[in-house]
Formats: structure tokens, C-alpha cells, sequence
């Protein structure tokens, strides 16, 4: 993040112990800098084994080249380090700081992230020798400027001040308004135009009023959608889930499996969290994905198109991938997947696919020449499928890994290559006809599916699954292994969020949505990004 003061300096953070060159973080983009273990919300990642939370502290720089180190919850134990020697004490809530100070967390005696100041420009500094053009107000502006200093840090610091802090940080960024002042400042422009349209002609003023009843209809419909309107219920995640996808029963399926909502409402954090990775599905108009969603379209049906085609929304595009990494799959191991659904060998097979047998190969096995060893390491993907093949057959490809890591695989084609192969099956096996699955006037008829469609990847069990309108399918799942209901319903919950965050912020960021089908509102996805803010 780079944080650049009136003065031209640039503000880095710098974790070490006391008189030894630590390691230095920095120059960001932003005025703030998350601390954490969860690589998706974080600037800077540190071990989850240290005790660090997933989001633990926020440090927030001031225009006066001052900071707040903010805890990100009562939980999240942060010790602050002054330069002038007191002892390091806890903080549990937003905490002014300046250049020089320190800060650990979980312990007093954990490593310190130092707050420091770069040497100015040689621009700042022949300003700084320059002599003043007028030195009285120069001191008063000085006073001023620290009176200025002092009293924002104690604002910044207080509940309140916090609170607009985060409001004002909403706005310059240009992520999203507070709910209630975008429908207030929408109620208020009606009736304020259709006041001054009194004064106009006949004809002029109907016009007018038509098109403000357009308006106020327009608004009452999304505050409808989104849980409001005339029944005075206020908005929830759920209401706004089902207004975005379309789909009546959505608030009902996730009011009735709270083990699904708790993954799905971390997976929606996780992802506007870092909007940069998903970036990519709205500003190309031609992807995987499209061609997933377009095929889908002619047979699973708006509902099920709108939430599956997003199996294809992986974090960061790379073009021209045939070669995913599973970092961790229904047995908490790492695997290739294929194609554009993302699909693993199993998970092909048991969705009435044939594949090609693939397998994952370290380091040491991809670069070595015993095709015998590789041949062994396909045959144990293949599991009870054995055929018989030549050694030469096998090829190997990077998958996007570090390391040396290549995926091994049968040469010859591959229906997981295949958007139309893939969407017959899974229209087939997941569609809103699909034999054993709830029909689309059941509870949790798709949330069911999704779940379904991640537990093929299951080495064992996955053909005693039973999914019905009267079973939430995280308890479903309790049959399962714990690494097994792990990856299924996270992956489940992932591609939902996926298919709700990622169009809205295409909205937010006032980018063209036409080649993602139907399009949520601004209101729509500005209550969204607050209640989650909000720790709704």
C-alpha cells in the first residue's frame, strides 16, 4: 500500500526485533493494511499456527501522517509498543499511533510490525530547508495543524468516529453508499422534482410526474425484492441472495441449513474482500464461463445456469488453462482438475463422464524418466476403472503450480475439455429433472445440487448420498467423512457466493454485466456490501 504524505513520504511496515534488520512489507496501494492468516482478506499473511485469526488487525493511515491500528474484533489480541519505553500494552479497540511505534500480536513478546517513515523526496526535503515566506503564519498554521492532528485521532478512535470512518472509507473508495442514505437521497430527489415541476406547463408537469411514479415504483420494487417495501421488513443476506439469483426458494434453503449459510456468508466476505481476483469475469466478454452459462442455459434453466456457470470463475484468469490445482479435495489432498467445470477424474466418472485418468505428480516424480513409477501413479487415480495402456502414452503439464508440480495424464481427448459434453452430463445427472434430487418447488432443490456436484469427487460413499426438500444437505453430509462434508460444502457454498458477489461488483464498479444474464441493482448490491460489513 503506498501511502504518501503531504510531504512526499512513503509510509512501509517492517516486522523485526529490536536492533536487527527485520523484513520490510511495502510501499501498498490504499490507506489501509490488513493483518491476518487468511490469504484472501490480507496484505500481509502470517501463520495461522501463531495463533493469528483469519482477519486479525487493520492499521489505517491518516492524512496527517499519523495511523490507527484497529483490532478487528474483541478477540483479536493486539499489543501496542510506544518509542517512549512503557511497558507493551493490549488494545481491543481502534488506537492512534504514530511513525516509530510497534505492534505484535497475540503476545507482548511476538514478532513487532514497526510503522515507518521513508526519507522524504529531494523535493520535500529542499522544501523542508526552505526558508518560510512568512513565519508567523507559518507557526499558526502549525498549531493549527496539530490541534487538527490531535482532535481527528481522538475522533478516528471513539466508536462513532470509527464508525463514520469506515462510512467515509466506503465512499472515497467508491465500493458502495450506506443503504439508508441511497434510498433517503432517493425519496428525497422525487418529491423535490416533482415540486419544481408544478411550475412548468400542463403537459410538462404529467410528463414529469409519470416518470417520477417510474421512479418511486422502480425503488418500491427493489426495496420489495430486497426484503423492505410496505411489510417493513428489513433486508437480510438471505432476501438479498434470493433478489439476485432469481430464485424464491434461496432465502428459505439458507434459513434452513445454517451449516451451508456460514460457509456461504464466509465465502461472500472472502470475495469482496479481494475483488481484484474476480475482476476478470466481468471485464471479458468471452471466457469459459460464458461458454459454460450459454450451454447450461439450454437445459438446467435460468435458476441452476445462474449459480453453476460460476464452477468457472477461478481466482485470477489465466488464459488458455486446461490444468487446474485442487489444493485440497475430498480427502485433504491436492489433485489436478480439468476443463472449464474445474472437474477431477472422479467427479467425471461419477457424473457419467469418461475421462482421461490424470494424477499429481511432486516435484521429483515429474521430472524423472520411470514411466513405470507415473504409470503407477495414473493407475491409482483410476482406482477399480483399471484399462490397459502404453507407458508412452503418458503426457504431464504444469497446472499453474509452484514447485516443479505437473499434472500426468493419458494422451487423447478428454470430455472435461468439452463445454457441450459437460453440460449434457451435468443437466443429465443435476438438471431440474435429475432422478434422486429434489424438484424445483422443493426446499434446498439447489443448493442440494451444487452440494451433489462437488460430493462426486467422494472415493467412497458419494452413491449413499440421499438429497431431499425435507433434509438440509450439510446434514446430509454428516454420513460423510469430515474432510469429505468439508470440501463439498465449502465448494458448494464458494460457487453461490461466486455467483452473487462477482455481478455485483461489476455493478459497483459501473462495469457492463450484459454477457452474465440478468443483472442485480446498485440498491441490491449496496445493502449486500454493508450487511456484510456489518457482520450481518
Amino acid at each position: 500500500m503506498t501511502l504518501e504524505s503531504p510531504h512526499g513520504h512513503r509510509s512501509n511496515f517492517s516486522a523485526a526485533r529490536p536492533g536487527v534488520r527485520g523484513t520490510k512489507f511495502g510501499p501498498f496501494t490504499g490507506v489501509e493494511v490488513r493483518l491476518g492468516s487468511d490469504p484472501n482478506r490480507n496484505d500481509i499473511v502470517l501463520p495461522e499456527a501463531l495463533g493469528v485469526l483469519p482477519a486479525h488487525v487493520r492499521v489505517i493511515k491518516q492524512q496527517d501522517q499519523s495511523f490507527i491500528v484497529a483490532p478487528t474484533e474483541r478477540t483479536a489480541t493486539v499489543y501496542l509498543h510506544r518509542t517512549d519505553g512503557r511497558p507493551p500494552r493490549a488494545i481491543a479497540t481502534p488506537t492512534a499511533v504514530q511513525a516509530g511505534d510497534a505492534f505484535s500480536l497475540v503476545t507482548a513478546e511476538g514478532p513487532r510490525f514497526f510503522i515507518l517513515v521513508e526519507q522524504p523526496t529531494r523535493q520535500a526535503m529542499q522544501e523542508a530547508v526552505a526558508p518560510p515566506k512568512d513565519e508567523g503564519p507559518g507557526v499558526a498554521g502549525g498549531v493549527f495543524s496539530e490541534i487538527r492532528r490531535v482532535g481527528l485521532a481522538k475522533v478516528m478512535t471513539s466508536k462513532v468516529g470509527n464508525f463514520f470512518q469506515t462510512a467515509w472509507m466506503m465512499i472515497k473508495t467508491g465500493t458502495i453508499f450506506s443503504p439508508r442514505y441511497i434510498v433517503m437521497g432517493m425519496m428525497m430527489i422525487v418529491p423535490l422534482m416533482m415540486a419544481g415541476g408544478a411550475s412548468c406547463a400542463a403537459f410538462s408537469f404529467h410528463r414529469s410526474a409519470a416518470q417520477k411514479d417510474d421512479q418511486i415504483d422502480e425503488l418500491e420494487a427493489d426495496l420489495d425484492a430486497c426484503g423492505g417495501g410496505d411489510q417493513g421488513e428489513d433486508p437480510t443476506i438471505g432476501s438479498l441472495t434470493q433478489a439476485i439469483l432469481g430464485d424464491r426458494l434461496w432465502k428459505q434453503s439458507m434459513d434452513s441449513d445454517p451449516g451451508f449459510n456460514t460457509e456461504y456468508l464466509k465465502q461472500l466476505k472472502s470475495i469482496f474482500g479481494r475483488p481484484d481476483r474476480y475482476a476478470w469475469v466481468y471485464q471479458r466478454k468471452k471466457s469459459d464461463l460464458t461458454d459454460l452459462m450459454g450451454r447450461l442455459g439450454r437445459g438446467m434453466g435460468d435458476s441452476l445456469t445462474r449459480v453453476f456457470s460460476y464452477v468457472a470463475a477461478q481466482p485470477g484468469y489465466v488464459p488458455d488453462r486446461e490444468w487446474t490445482l485442487i489444493r485440497s479435495n475430498s480427502e485433504g489432498n491436492r489433485s489436478c482438475a480439468r476443463g472449464p467445470a474445474i472437474l477431477s477424474y472422479r467427479q467425471a466418472v461419477n457424473l457419467g463422464i469418461t475421462p482421461q485418468p490424470d494424477a499429481l505428480a511432486d516435484p521429483g516424480l515429474a521430472s524423472s524418466d520411470d514411466l513405470e513409477l507415473k504409470a503407477a501413479a495414473l493407475k491409482k487415480t483410476m482406482g477399480a476403472d483399471q484399462r490397459d495402456f502404453e507407458n508412452d502414452e503418458i503426457q504431464q503439464e504444469g497446472a499453474g503450480l509452484q514447485g516443479g508440480f505437473q499434472c500426468l495424464y493419458l494422451q487423447g481427448d478428454d470430455p472435461r475439455d468439452d463445454v457441450s459434453a459437460i453440460a449434457s452430463a451435468m443437466t443429465k445427472q443435476l438438471g431440474p429433472k435429475a432422478r434422486g434430487m429434489p424438484d424445483e418447488t422443493g426446499n434446498f432443490w439447489i443448493t442440494s445440487r451444487l452440494v451433489k456436484f462437488y460430493a462426486a469427487d467422494f472415493l467412497l460413499g458419494y452413491d449413499d448420498l440421499k438429497f431431499s426438500s425435507d433434509t438440509p444437505p450439510s446434514l446430509v453430509l454428516d454420513e460423510s467423512s469430515p474432510t469429505q462434508k468439508t470440501f463439498a460444502l465449502n465448494s458448494a457454498a464458494e460457487v453461490t457466493a461466486r455467483a452473487v458477489a462477482i455481478p455485483c461488483l461489476a455493478v459497483l464498479n459501473k462495469a457492463s454485466t450484459d454477457h452474465l444474464g440478468t443483472s442485480p441493482t446498485l440498491v441490491q448490491c449496496g445493502l449486500l456490501r454493508i450487511l456484510l460489513d456489518q457482520g450481518s
